[in-house]
């Protein structure tokens, strides 16, 4: 690509990566290739060569009479008649700071206008002025494959003498793709030296998911939750564990034009288990789940917002296979219809630009978007092709609330049996699944405050003193449940489906 851009003299070439070797290493194969063609078949008289000159933003890599940012562009643009190629290693700072920035674009104007053999490549993470942009063209380097990074654990345990198993390296490659070349190499150095030796993949996992967690655009969980902790939902589990058995099979499902699942949207009242279900999913998929907060995308400082998108949407990516959870998508969905001439278009902007990276992505994501107040959705969301099953999560009926209080009464380390399953299920009609673990909880510290055993009583009590939602927002949940049960799938076997002849419109 860079090599085609050189011969087809584009002046100014962007390359959006932090990864300062490995731009090095491409620059210069890229330089390479392009010398080797043209003096197989130059058409130009007296250009047989490019001569490759890098100049580091940080130290200026030997270049001591152009320390200056500004004197090496100036150099650049009024002094270099030789065909050459600049690299200019960690440019993106001095832009991204605001530091003469006129001037900057004045000698960018020269370059990208003359008629020399001049070129330049400026490397780092970008979110350049129109200004700029306008004379660039941008080569946006991926993160390291998964295939670079096993090639690299291989070489430092060759460097370490360490013995490991093919295997055990390929999944270690796994849980450290959507990282530079140097953060693997780092965290999988800390994982031996913690390790003592020794290779575990699961401390890498939590490692990264350490990493990710505090950088805080994308959430690395390893779900822990199994399809025995979800209550009821019948139907959704029977479609988690088909769609599962072709996720985990996608080669052979591919072979035989099996269509990929790409994505589910859950609607349904608060509390009902919906961002249970994306783990449980996640777990059965056998792949790790990362957590999107769109909020947390959008920045005051101009192009910060799109830098964030783009590098979140690059990381997810290079995660690939994963789940990728939007818990409460309607607060980050609800600017899509924003006018562009306000705040709201950056909003609007950057979701469309997350849902068009939803449907032409071919990396093996799973989209999973839970939903409260699904008449704030956008239609954009619904499209089929970015999704392929919009499911609502109904309040849980008598049987599907006498499961949850038993995984519940378990998980605080009660014998349901001694319980009166049947009288918790009648007390509880009209909560929410985490009404019920509340209510369960609550009689449990009771117990133990007055130093005996749980019974019954205590959670008939604890039941009683709680409002559930389906009372303190009756209208607003009726008028949900009234909406599930006619315009999508129900993930509830017990609920009763009513007709509609509004359901494929509203699903486009």
């Amino acid at each position: 690509m860079l090599e085609l851009l050189i011969r087809s003299q584009c002046k100014i070439i962007v390359l959006n990566t932090i990864e300062t070797e490995r731009a090095i290493e491409y620059v210069k194969e890229q330089v390479g290739v392009l010398n080797k063609k043209l003096k197989e078949s130059s058409r130009i008289e007296d250009l047989s060569e490019y001569q490759l000159k890098i100049w580091d933003a940080i130290d200026g890599l030997g270049n001591r009479e152009y320390a200056n940012y500004l004197d090496i562009l100036r150099h650049i643009a009024e002094e270099e008649d030789e065909p050459t190629i600049y690299l200019l290693l960690n440019y993106h700072r001095f832009i991204r700071e605001g530091l003469n920035v006129p001037a900057i674009i004045s000698f960018i104007r020269k370059i990208a206008n003359s008629s020399k053999f001049v070129h330049v490549i400026l490397q780092g993470e970008f979110n350049l002025p129109p200004e700029i942009s306008q004379y660039c063209q941008v080569i946006d380097i991926p993160l390291p494959s998964k295939t670079e990074i096993f090639d690299l654990l291989k070489e430092i345990c060759k460097r370490e003498e360490l013995k490991v198993r093919k295997v055990l390296l390929e999944e270690c490659a796994e849980y450290l793709s959507g990282l530079t070349l140097i953060e693997a190499q780092k965290m999988f150095e800390i994982a031996i030296v913690k390790g003592k030796g020794k290779i575990d993949p699961q401390l890498i996992q939590r490692l990264k998911a350490e990493k990710v967690k505090k950088e805080g655009l994308v959430e690395y969980i390893a779900p822990q939750e199994t399809i025995n902790d979800l209550g009821g939902l019948d139907n959704l589990r029977q479609w988690a564990i088909m769609v599962s058995k072709v996720f985990k099979n996608r080669e052979q499902a591919i072979k035989k034009k099996v269509p990929v699942p790409k994505g589910m949207l859950l609607a349904g009242v608060p509390g009902t288990g919906k961002t249970l279900s994306c783990k449980i999913l996640a777990n059965l998929f056998q792949i790790p789940l990362l957590r999107v907060d769109i909020g947390k995308l959008f920045n005051s400082r101009l192009g910060e917002t799109e830098a964030n998108t783009r590098k979140v949407l690059k990381e997810i990516e290079a995660q690939a296979p994963a789940v990728v959870m939007i818990d409460e998508a309607e607060k980050a969905f609800s600017g899509l219809s924003s006018s562009d001439s306000s705040d709201a278009g950056t909003t609007a902007r950057v979701i469309s630009s997350f849902l068009y990276f939803m449907q032409e992505n071919t990396a093996p994501l799973f989209f999973a978007f839970t939903v409260n107040n699904v008449l704030a959705l956008p239609p954009e969301l619904e499209r089929r092709g970015r999704i392929d099953e919009i499911w609502f999560v109904d309040l849980p009926a008598p049987n599907e609330r006498k499961e949850i209080a038993r995984i519940h009464l378990r998980k605080v380390g009660e014998k349901p049996e001694i319980f009166d399953l049947d009288k918790i299920a009648e007390a509880t009609k009209g909560f929410t699944g985490a009404e019920i673990e509340t209510a369960i909880k609550q009689a449990k510290l009771k117990a133990f405050y007055e130093d005996r055993d749980m019974n019954d009583n205590d959670i008939l009590e604890a039941i009683e003193e709680t409002i559930p939602l389906s009372v303190s927002r009756k209208e607003e949940i009726e008028a949900l449940r009234e909406w599930g049960k006619t315009r999508a799938r129900l993930a509830n076997s017990s609920t009763t489906k009513k007709k509609s002849a509004n359901k494929k419109v509203l699903l486009n």
